[in-house]
């Protein structure tokens, strides 16, 4: 399946650099990090907002899928779709924060 941006990178990178702050890695480190990391919580979001669709928006977004669909497209099937993504997502980056802080390694 094509890869679906449907993240606002700018606030992820803020996102992972509180991270990397709060985990005490040295900011020497972030460049190294950094770019890992996002795509990880770019993951994560889209995840949890794929698991707010049913069945139904599923097979209807793998369709535009397979047409091409460019992201405006893309923004405008998940701006018509029912649900608020909020909390799942604010679940999923809850949950990949607290993980990742307790790695013991970054």
């Amino acid at each position: 399946m094509p890869e679906i941006k449907l993240t606002n990178t700018k606030f992820i990178r803020i996102f992972v650099d509180r991270l990397l702050k709060d985990k005490g890695v040295p900011e020497a480190e972030w460049p190294t990090l950094r770019d890992s990391l996002v795509q990880e919580v770019e993951e994560k979001i889209e995840t949890a907002m794929l698991g707010t669709l049913s069945v139904e928006q599923l097979e209807q977004l793998n369709r535009l899928l397979d047409e091409g669909a460019d992201d405006a497209e893309l923004e405008k099937f998940f701006a018509g779709v029912e649900g608020d993504y909020t909390q799942s997502i604010e679940r999923a980056l809850a949950e990949y924060r607290n993980n990742f802080l307790q790695k013991k390694e970054a």
